[in-house]
């Protein structure tokens, strides 16, 4: 598991959005892989390290167009 270490101002969300963009469920993989976040306030502390989790690759629904 890698380790992100937070910048000035970095919450939650800007963290699982620099690492993965606008992919789903970024934000709860991360506090999900670091208990204790969270209770760190909305913002977290400058040089906080997070560990980062790998993301499974989102679900594409797909449509059969014979059926």
């Amino acid at each position: 598991m890698a380790v992100e270490i937070s910048l000035e101002g970095d919450t939650p969300d800007r963290i699982a959005w620099r690492l993965w963009g606008d992919r789903p469920g970024g934000t709860e993989a991360l506090l999900a892989a670091n208990r204790g976040l969270a209770a760190k306030g909305p913002v977290l502390p400058t040089g906080t390290s997070v560990e980062v989790p790998d993301l499974p690759d989102p679900e594409v629904p797909t449509v059969n167009l014979w059926e």
